[in-house]
């Protein structure tokens, strides 16, 4: 397995070497885990190596190696690897991650930022049942709706390029928006409180649509959600089908 490391360094004849060791490893690892857990560090340093091949055998192992002991340090490798990955990769990448946070969260804090996360990379790339999942999620966690709805309206604010972002936020935030309007924006980088007014959802609704009318010029496809506008009163209504 050693030889796997200087697969970088070396060239094809080892790359090959890396190839096989990693395809052997893929075999070995669903009898024998801990084994191949040795090799983990080296497994994700082959997420960067110049051949896709070696870069596809190594996410089938990361997959494979996911536990709750390690859940935290994996999901954040491969969170760094999909900020960078091939778009080939990404709605598989997407998948795994969030049926690892599903799986494995040691919190329901960390789950949903990590599927917020995920959003933020690669929410072009996200399937329906992955979005549908994290919005259920929201909606049987009380205690987090309002740190959601502000991570997403903040994220919105920043980034609309993001389908299932997009459409996550539409739906979380225009529910949960009257816990904006009297709350504010959660954000614990900012010590002081963050108010948040109906303009300003206006505003970024308004942005958004405009945004997602623009693309439907150039596809056959319509948008699977409509929202009711403005927010005039306490509650915005969103419907998401």
């Amino acid at each position: 397995m050693s030889n796997i490391s200087l697969s970088h360094r070396h060239g094809r004849q080892y790359g090959v070497t890396s190839y096989v060791a990693l395809n052997t490893l893929n075999k070995v690892v669903s009898v024998d885990t801990n084994a191949v857990q040795r090799h983990r560090n080296i497994i994700l340093d082959c997420l960067r190596d110049g051949d896709i091949s070696i870069r596809r055998r190594a996410l089938e192992l990361s997959y494979a190696l996911i536990n709750e002991q390690n859940v935290r340090v994996l999901v954040r490798e491969l969170l760094a690897f999909l900020e960078v990955a091939d778009d080939e990769f990404k709605t598989g990448m997407t998948a795994q991650i969030s049926l690892a946070a599903e799986r494995f969260a040691p919190n329901k804090r960390w789950h949903i930022d990590t599927v917020l996360r995920t959003l933020k990379l690669a929410g072009n790339f996200v399937r329906e049942e992955i979005l549908s999942s994290f919005i259920r999620l929201v909606a049987h966690t009380p205690e987090l709706q309002a740190y959601t709805a502000s991570k997403l309206y903040t994220a919105l604010q920043a980034d609309i390029s993001q389908e299932s972002l997009t459409l996550a936020a539409v739906w979380i935030v225009g529910e949960y928006s009257e816990v904006l309007l009297e709350d504010g924006i959660v954000d614990e980088e900012q010590p002081k409180h963050v108010s948040c007014h109906s303009r300003h959802l206006n505003a970024l609704f308004t942005r958004m649509l405009g945004e997602r009318h623009g693309r439907l010029r150039s596809t056959p496809h319509r948008p699977r959600f409509t929202l009711r506008k403005p927010f005039d009163s306490p509650v915005c209504s969103c419907q998401y089908y």
